[in-house]
Parts: C-alpha cells; structure tokens; sequence
C-alpha cells in the first residue's frame, strides 16, 4: 500500500481524490468536512475577534471562541462560578493561514514549535508581520465524546492587514539618519539629519499633531533617543527602521537623572487620552536596545543610583504608563541590567493590551526583565509569542533579584494571558520565569502557555493570584483562575524549587515534562513538580474548591537526598504548603514519575523505567555559579519600612531603622552594624523622586548597636503622602562571593520517551488523558502515560 500525504488544508475544506494509471481509475472518494475528527457534532461555533485601531502591519488580532451555539456536552460555568470547564477540557487547535510560518529566534524549543501558525488554547493571540488578507481556523475537539466543531474566517470575514506605506504615506512617515541617507526611505518620506532624538526637540515636537506618524531609524546606525509620547501624540505610532543593515541601536544619552523618564527611550505617558474609550495603538518594530551589561563579568545591582549619585543602571527601553494597545516585533534587547520593557499602564479599568512577538532578550540582569499590564477591561490581554529569552551561558547569578515574586516576565493582571513558543532561561536563584498573575484583580483571570522551554531559576510558572493580599479578592473567598499550561518543558537548575507554583484554584496541566537534574541544590530545596500553597499570612485558610488538573507529564528527578540538603522532601507531582491541602479538587493522573537516585529518607521510583536518554537540548548554563553564603545578597539593600508614609519628615527630625528589615534580606535578623562599613558617609535617602546624600549634607546617619538613625538635615521639611514614600540606602561593607561548580550535567536533559517494556506504555487506560502529546501528536488508543506519545 501507498501512503499519500497532502497538506495546507482548512477545517471545513473538501476534497475529492482520484487516482489513475493508463485507462484504470479508482475513485473517486470524497471528504467533505476535513480536520472534524468524530463526524463534528459540535453544533455551531464562532470565532470572536478583537482587532487593533490602525490594522496596520506588524498587526496583533486576539482571538477567542464563542460557544453558545455549540452543542459539546461539557457544561459552562454556573450562576456565580467562575470555572469554566470548557476552557479546560475542550481542545481548541488553530490554524492562523499566516505567509510568514516559521519563528527563528526560540533556540531550546521543539521544531514543531517554532510554526507560528499553530496554536492551541481557548484564548490566542498572533501578530501578522506582512499586509494581506488571511482566513484563520479553529478546529473545537471535546474528547470526551468525540464531538467536534470548526469555524473560519473567510470572504468578508477574513482579516485584513494594511500596508504600512499606505497607512503612512508621505511626509507622515518620518526617516532619521546621521547623514540624512535616502538609501530604503519610502518614497515621499521626510528625512532628517539626527543622530539623537529627544522629546524636547522641534523635530520631534512639531510633529505630534495631524495624521498618525511612522518613525524609521537607518539601519546600522546608534542613535541616542529619549521620547515622551503622551496625550498630544496623534494615534498610531510607529518606530521602525529603513535601510540595509543591522537594526538600528537606541540607546540612553547618559546623562544621570532621578526623573526615570529620561532614561527611557520611549516613554509612553497619557498616550490616547484624546480619544477617550479607544486603546491607542503604538508599534516598535525591528529595533535593537543594546546597553552592553555582561553577566558573565559582572553581578547584577537593581540600584539606580550608586552611593555617590551617579547612574548605575539605566530604565527601561520602553516604558508603558498609559493605556494603549502596543506592538513589540522583531526588537533585541540585549546587555541591560533591569527592566527590558515595562507595561504596567496606569488604570486597573482601561484597556491595556501588549503583544510582544518574534523579539529576543539577551545577557540581562534581575529584577523584572519584563514587567506589565495590570487591568481588568474586557479587552485586556498579554501574549508574548515566539520569542527567545536567554541569559548569556555562565552568567554570575546567585540571588540578583529582589523578592522570590520576581521573573523574567511578571505581569499583574491581564485579564487574558497568552504565551507560547518562548525559549526562556536565566541563573538566577531566586527568580521564575513567568508569573503571568501576580496580583489577582478579579476572579476567573485566563492563561494560555503551550510550547514552551524554561531552563533555571527557582521555578518555571507561577500563579500567585493576590498571594499577600495586595489584589482585591475578598479574603476567605477562593481565587480561581482558568489556567492552561499545556506541553512545555522545564529543566531546572541547582536551586530551582518547584516547576509550577499556584495560590488559586481552575489550574490545568498537561504534557509538561520536568527534569530536575543531579547537582547539589544551594538556596532552596526541590519539592516537586506542582507546588500548591493557600494566601500565606493573608489569607490562609481560604479553600480552593475549583479542580486542580495534572495529568499526562513526565517528572524526572535525578538528585539524590545527599542533593537536596537541608529539610529533605521526598518530591511527588503534588506538594502542599502554607495550608495548601486546603484545596479540595486535587486531580493527578497518568504521569510518569522517574526517581532513580532517591533514599533513602525521600522514596525511590523507577515504576517505568526503561526510558530514553536521547539528548533534547544542551543545558546553558555552562558554570553553574551559586551564592556561597546566600544570606548575603550580591547587592546593596534598601531599607524601608516606609516610617514616614502618610506623614512628614521635618527638618531636624531624627527616623529610626531596624537592622533585621531591609526590604529584600527580610530574613536576615542577624544584619548587624559592622555589615554597613562600607556605607558610612555614602548614605542616600530617596524620597519621591528626589535624593538626598549624607555626602552633600542633606542627612546625617549614625550606626548604632541596635538601629541606625538617620536625621533630615537639608534645611526644609519633607511633606509625604500616601504614594510618596521614603527609602534609605546602604552599601553594605560584604557581599558573598559565587563559585563555580552547580552545572548541570549535560547528558541529564533527555527526552525520556517511554521505551519497549516501560510500564507507561498503553497504560493511560482511565482518568484524565490529553488528547496530543507534548508534540501535538494525536494520541492512540490505549494511550501512554507521560509527556510523550510513543508511536
């Protein structure tokens, strides 16, 4: 028998074959409905989608399903329930019928990953780089019952990108260039002779009203820039560039200033206030943001200011505080220290919708390297496609943020929560990669992750859902969530503590494969492969009454007790703290778990050896460095406890601050004086956006046995509010040193695959069984337990 194979066909296409040879013809057979795997059944579906103001490429368009013509058996959620079952258990697959159909950035991903075309989950999100019109699919699988549903968007429907020269046309497209090139310019374009470009120029200035502007930067070329892009920016925004070459450079001025404005190269301030209820649209498009910070020389510092005031880390590129709908395409960011891109908007109730796409981040420091997008609107999302994430390989690491609530992604609260084919991996210890919900601001929030690799850190995916209280969830009322994390990999590094960590309830994982490998842990423990843990001191006994789901993942864990040093746990898919066992819809099914080296305190698995050691990806980080003593952190801390929130500090009058409470070593009640001697006379207190230095006579500090003291010595009283708070800043006379040595082993990344006698095989007989494995292969019946499907 012959096997034909076809591609590039739609859900709901028909075909007809027919196959002939000299005068023989078989056929012809005919499929009507291709891609409605078990004779549809679904009744009738929809595709909801959410469309930008200019539809202009790069171009974002979120997508969604309705399903309230549908006839699938699973059930919506009920009268004051904010689960939705449908989310979880339905299969949503998708077809976007992009021209452009291959990501290149992503590195430590699978190649089936890398087609920008496909994506799974209830909520998606994709940017469409070129002008044309396009008829994405969805193909709605229940596979419970074997029913199915599809919906395109075609003929009137079909989505339409407009051509940026057409949106633009003219003079409203704007070339900047040291030498004035023409070289790629549009035709008709305005070019000016600039090699920096502030807000405060008139060639900036002049320009803001009128038709919607296109910037262009000449390619190959450094420019300094600092804009603020604010209420009299006309709509439509848009940075690129032109020419031939490698994207243009924009970098900060250096000029030192506490005003965080002016070392952002784009600062997006009250932008689309002139047209209010509309999310106004903005782009960045194919630029590069290269500070030149190493990793592997230097430790990170969060500090803005050095002890003698000068800059010792620069803001971020791109800097969000207002409302709008922003594109990222095809941007690098590489070298900077602290926060990359910052979307955190300025309204809880106003559209904020962030789309980054193809981009990569390379060589940056701690604290928030991403940071955003915090509101409840019904058109609020953040979806962060095919991008690359990688911190250089022997990067000093250790503790460089501030807070196990970091990551390399940190987003509030976007509503709708979309990630998928993103390569992340950093050293730091103390920092995930993705807490998509930080702070919970409503109930029933949406997170889509698939495709994704995370390698290091403390923790892969992160839900904290309003762990402290700072959201604004009732206390002793569940938080649940609708969060998918749906065949991804995390490969841990020496102190990474747990893959998934969750405070809510209506989490859904599925085809995740976790390897923790065989090296020594150094700050924390490893304590499984789903951490789940109440409100803490918040709220702790709240009950999380919606399912919790972990089913078809493959949890590999190498170390031995010896390894995991300190309070050993023994590591199983499900660990409780904080009164976690107080969450009551605990489901685990149909995973592999492999502990070969374990005991004899933590249990021993090898239920479902043997396994296959085929290498997946080589790990990167290369050096394995960790803090010797990590209760002391690698930078300088601040001391806060806010004394003099909500009141002033006159005058003359003398605060007084703890040892044991800077804001980042809470821990650390043994802080004692002679840890500062490297502060005295370096002292800064931050007030606002002002700084005051011991140096300059402003305050005076005296280092007791118990406290320090610190007297306002300016001349004038500082007048507070509830926002304008006060910190103090030390240097502290050490810092641990880091050493080699905590790498993983090169080989331990493998893929695991159940092999001929594994006890996995066809063993998926009941429970919960994803319908694709972690490749998106369809599973057959009987299934394997585990990540992968064996053919």
């Amino acid at each position: 028998m012959r096997t034909l194979n076809l591609s590039g066909f739609k859900p709901s296409d028909s075909l007809s074959i027919s196959v002939s040879q000299g005068a023989l013809t078989a056929g012809p057979v005919n499929i009507p409905a291709w891609g409605e795997t078990g004779g549809g059944g679904g009744g009738t579906i929809a595709i909801n989608v959410e469309r930008t103001q200019m539809q202009v490429a790069p171009d974002t368009v979120r997508f969604s399903v309705d399903l309230s013509a549908s006839s699938f058996d699973t059930a919506g959620p009920g009268a004051g329930e904010y689960y939705d079952a449908r989310l979880h258990d339905l299969i949503y697959l998708w077809d976007m019928g992009d021209t452009v159909t291959t990501w290149t950035k992503p590195v430590n991903v699978l190649a089936a990953w890398k087609n920008r075309n496909a994506a799974k989950g209830p909520f998606v999100q994709h940017m469409y780089p070129n002008p044309g019109t396009y008829s994405p699919s969805v193909l709605v699988i229940e596979p419970s019952s074997g029913k199915t549903a599809v919906a395109v968007l075609e003929g009137a429907n079909a989505i339409t990108v407009l051509d940026p020269d057409d949106v633009y046309p003219g003079t409203a497209t704007i070339c900047v260039s040291p030498t004035g090139s023409t070289v790629g310019a549009p035709a008709g374009a305005t070019v000016l002779t600039l090699s920096s470009l502030a807000y405060t120029d008139s060639a900036w200035s002049s320009r803001l009203g009128g038709s919607a502007k296109r910037w262009l930067f000449e390619r190959g070329q450094e420019f300094a820039v600092k804009l603020r892009i604010g209420s009299t920016t006309t709509n439509g925004a848009y940075f690129g560039a032109y020419g031939t070459g490698d994207r243009p450079n924009l970098v900060w001025d250096g000029v030192s200033n506490p005003d965080a404005r002016e070392m952002n190269r784009f600062s997006l301030e009250s932008y689309g206030a002139n047209t209010p209820g509309v999310a106004a649209d903005i782009r960045f498009v194919g630029l590069k943001f290269d500070e030149g910070f190493d990793p592997t020389t230097t430790r990170s510092d969060y500090r803005r200011f050095d002890s003698s005031g000068a800059q010792k880390i620069t803001e971020p590129p791109i800097r969000a505080l207002s409302d709008c709908c922003g594109m990222i395409f095809d941007c690098v960011f590489a070298g900077i220290q602290h926060t990359n891109i910052n979307l955190q908007g300025t309204s809880t109730s106003k559209e904020q919708s962030w789309h980054i796409d193809d981009c990569s981040m390379t060589a940056f420091g701690g604290q928030y390297p991403i940071f955003g997008v915090g509101s409840t609107h019904s058109r609020t999302s953040f979806s962060i496609t095919g991008c690359n994430f990688s911190q250089s390989s022997g990067a000093m690491g250790a503790i460089y943020s501030q807070g196990s609530s970091r990551a390399v992604l940190r987003s509030t609260n976007p509503h709708r929560f979309h990630m998928r084919c993103v390569d992340s991996f950093h050293t730091d210890q103390n920092q995930h990669h993705f807490v998509p919900f930080k702070d919970a601001l409503e109930q029933g929030g949406i997170v889509n992750i698939h495709s994704c690799s995370m390698e290091g850190g403390i923790g892969g995916v992160n839900i904290y859902a309003d762990y402290n209280g700072s959201g604004v969830i009732t206390p002793g009322v569940s938080i649940c969530m609708n969060a998918i994390i749906d065949g991804c990999f995390y490969f841990s590094g020496h102190s990474s503590q747990s893959p998934i960590f969750s405070n809510a309830s209506g989490v859904t994982v599925r085809n995740v494969h976790v390897v923790q490998p065989s090296v020594s842990r150094v700050n924390t423990n490893q304590r499984g492969f789903f951490e789940v843990a109440s409100r803490g001191t918040f709220d702790p006994d709240t009950i999380g009454a919606a399912p919790i789901k972990v089913y078809n993942c493959t949890y590999i864990y190498l170390k031995t007790d010896a390894q995991n040093v300190g309070t050993v746990e023994d590591p199983e898919i499900f660990n409780y703290i904080d009164d976690g066992d107080n969450f009551t819809g605990m489901v685990e099914q149909n995973n592999v778990i492999h502990k070969p080296n374990a005991g004899p305190t933590a249990t021993q698995v090898t239920t479902f050896w043997p396994l296959s050691t085929s290498p997946l990806f080589t790990p990167r980080d290369t050096v394995g460095y960790f803090q010797t003593d990590p209760g002391l952190t690698n930078f300088d801390p601040w001391m806060t406890s806010n004394p003099v929130l909500g009141s002033s500090w006159n005058n003359g009058e003398t605060k007084t601050f703890a040892y044991g409470s800077p804001y980042n070593i809470a821990a650390m009640a043994a802080l004692g004086q002679s840890d500062f001697a490297g502060s005295y006379g370096n002292e800064q207190v931050i007030f606002g956006s002002a700084y005051y230095t011991a140096a300059d006579g402003d305050i005076s500090v005296s280092y007791g046995a118990s406290n320090i003291q610190v007297t306002n010595t300016s001349g004038v009283n500082w007048v507070a509010n509830n926002s304008l708070s006060l910190a103090l800043h030390l240097d502290m006379g050490a810092t641990a040193p880091v050493a080699p040595g905590r790498a993983p082993s090169p080989t331990e990344w493998a893929d695991n695959k159940p092999l001929t006698g594994s006890a996995a095989l066809g063993a998926a007989l009941s429970g919960n069984v994803s319908y694709m494995d972690i490749l998106g292969t369809t599973r057959t019946a009987p299934a394997d337990k585990g990540a992968w499907e064996v053919a």
